[in-house]
């Protein structure tokens, strides 16, 4: 019955929405069959009573953390059962369990006889031999006597960056695929870079908050697009961070990428940049009025129209940096300043909203075919519309001639 519990949470979402149709079960060698619950009250849906035994809760965050007095407990493969059967050190070897095994979530029993736990192995669907006792638990290494003390090993347990999630093997959580089990030295290298996990989750620094391996990526792709090369990033745990915060020779990845940030902002010419980007993305029918440009087979005449047509793509085309188009660059520069919260200067592009007023009044065509809709223009399509522009153009000479 426990294995089915822990298959069965392992499709919760997909057998929650189901339930109308689909209940999971589960059937004895004497053929007797058993709904299989991922959850259980130990007040309410155990038969042994709650005053026999006492439930405590072992998690990891930063530390590892007790609530004492637990009965809603969860089946998973992420939680463990424990049965405490020493009198003295069962909760401190399974803080210390937690410790070394952060993923991990302890229910620990204890204040019960045998027969008592025997009962309660028997409520959980599991065998008492698959439960783990205190007794069996590695115990904290004693703290070196004074006078005695060894050399501090250098060379510690690390989690290393893998944008690729290829690094799957040593746990169950999916954000663990992006951090590969590994060691470091943390007194070799001038400026290594590192950030604080939780669950391989990162944990907040300073004014900025933590974030999952997903925006790392995020992170990392932003930054190679305008030409800043990310190093490599080693995870730690709460312990093991407080040794890399003092250490000279390592700079957390967010003071890392906030100062290369910085200077490419004083570099480059982002100001142009931000200013062509705001036109472009703003005025509503500016990326047709380039495609009628390009595609038509009739030249447009001269007129409001082509001058306002030439002026957007003569941008566009000046928007291009070292064969990339500077949409990219702009739309990561902005990423990255909302993620660093880092101030961009502004542009008003309201002049170019006129204009926009402008053409669609003088030009009835553009009411007609809203050019802030073209995902794709044919040929046949912009002619069209370059024709009726050409004979606005006519037919207000030859008034002015009249």
């Amino acid at each position: 019955m426990y294995d089915a519990r822990v298959k069965a949470a392992k499709y919760t979402s997909l057998l929650h929405s189901l339930d109308d149709f689909v209940f999971p079960m589960w059937q004895n060698e004497q053929g007797v069959t058993n709904e299989v619950r991922t959850s259980m009250n130990l007040a309410t849906d155990c038969k042994v009573s709650v005053e026999d035994f006492t439930c405590h809760l072992f998690t990891y965050d930063t530390k590892p953390r007790m609530k004492r007095d637990y009965i809603e407990m969860k089946f998973g493969e992420s939680y463990k059962i424990f049965f405490n059967d020493v009198k003295i050190g069962g909760q401190a070897a399974t803080k210390y369990y937690v410790e070394n095994n952060p993923d991990d979530i302890v229910y620990l029993f204890q204040n019960a006889t045998d027969k008592t736990f025997l009962r309660l192995a028997k409520e959980f669907g599991i065998d008492e031999s698959r439960i783990t006792r205190t007794s069996q638990l590695e115990k904290r290494p004693r703290a070196n006597v004074a006078g005695t003390k060894q050399p501090r090993r250098t060379e510690v347990d690390v989690f290393a960056f893998d944008a690729g999630g290829s690094s799957y093997q040593h746990t169950s959580l999916y954000d663990g695929r992006y951090w590969t089990p590994s060691t470091k030295d943390l007194s070799k290298g001038k400026e290594n870079i590192y950030v604080e996990l939780f669950r391989y989750n990162t944990q907040g620094h300073g004014e900025f908050s933590g974030c999952g391996p997903r925006t790392l990526c995020q992170l990392k792709t932003h930054l190679e697009r305008i030409g800043i090369e990310m190093p490599k990033v080693y995870g730690f745990a709460a312990g093991k961070a407080k040794r890399v915060k003092k250490a000279k020779n390592w700079v957390h990845l967010m003071d890392w990428i906030m100062e290369k940030f910085n200077q490419y902002i004083d570099s480059s010419d982002i100001s142009s940049m931000i200013q062509n980007d705001n036109i472009l993305s703003k005025m509503d029918i500016a990326e047709g009025m380039i495609r009628v440009l390009e595609m038509t087979e009739v030249p447009l005449l001269d007129g409001y129209f082509k001058k306002v047509a030439d002026s957007l793509a003569k941008i566009k085309k000046n928007s291009a940096k070292e064969g990339e188009e500077e949409e990219g660059v702009v739309r990561s520069v902005k990423y990255l300043a909302g993620h660093l919260d880092s101030e961009l200067p502004e542009f008003s592009v309201e002049s170019w909203n006129h204009r926009e007023e402008r053409l669609i009044e003088k030009y009835p065509v553009l009411r007609l075919y809203d050019l802030s809709y073209v995902h794709r223009m044919e040929e046949e399509e912009a002619t069209a519309i370059a024709t009726c522009i050409n004979n606005t153009e006519i037919a207000r000479v030859a008034k002015d001639l009249v």
